[in-house]
């Protein structure tokens, strides 16, 4: 399975949406894409290319946070206390072609593919509007 979201520009410059301000926003040709499949332990591997790191978890519920914005692990504890627990680890490889650090929101982007990928897998019906929700919330907060 592959789910690919596009990084954004917003046009009054970034973080307005979190001072309450206007926002027009654009997606651009930068994506991020979350490509993988089902093990069969309980293990979930990230391959980070991109940036040269590897990152794995059991799938011990709830998960610990081991980082400052987690959000591998975040997704997950959500969608588990919402009575959706991925129970089957993942082989993933995280890719991509938007800038880290260059506001064209690539952590956001990242959120919302991952957001979509526990999701699908686990065939729970997320509606658009309930992932940007939790994006928001998720790119704040540890869960």
């Amino acid at each position: 399975m592959i789910v690919s979201t596009p990084g954004r520009i917003c046009l009054f410059g970034e973080h307005q949406d979190y001072l309450g301000l206007p926002v027009i926003a654009a997606a651009i040709s930068k994506r991020i894409q979350i490509e993988g499949d089902f093990r069969d332990d309980n293990v979930v591997h990230f391959s980070l290319p991109d940036i040269g790191k590897q990152e794995s978890f059991t799938l011990e519920y709830p998960l610990t946070y081991t980082k400052e914005r987690d959000y591998f692990k975040s997704v997950l504890n959500v969608l588990n206390r919402k009575g959706h627990q991925l129970n089957r680890g993942l082989e993933l490889t995280v890719s991509g072609t938007i800038p880290i650090n260059s506001g064209t929101s690539s952590s956001s982007a990242l959120l919302v593919s991952w957001v979509n990928f526990p999701g699908a897998r686990v065939s729970v019906r997320i509606n658009k509007f309930c992932i940007f929700i939790r994006s928001k919330t998720l790119y704040h907060t540890n869960g």
